[in-house]
């Protein structure tokens, strides 16, 4: 699951949602982020995904 990228769902403020795939994780980043930002998870700590923006910042709509 490192270096997959997901979608957040839930903006992260501190601590948020974001989907990979089918699966929604609790996840935590360095910097706020909206709903809709694509990140890529770069460690776990625990069950919760720590990510950071990917390169695609903004998701493009399905």
């Amino acid at each position: 699951m490192i270096g997959q990228e997901g979608v957040v769902v839930t903006p992260l403020q501190n601590y948020g949602k974001i989907k990979v795939g089918n699966e929604l994780w609790l996840a935590r980043a360095g910097e706020p982020l909206s709903a809709g930002d694509r990140v890529t998870i770069v460690r776990f700590e625990g069950l919760t995904a720590i990510v950071r923006p990917s390169s695609a910042h903004h998701a493009t709509p399905e």
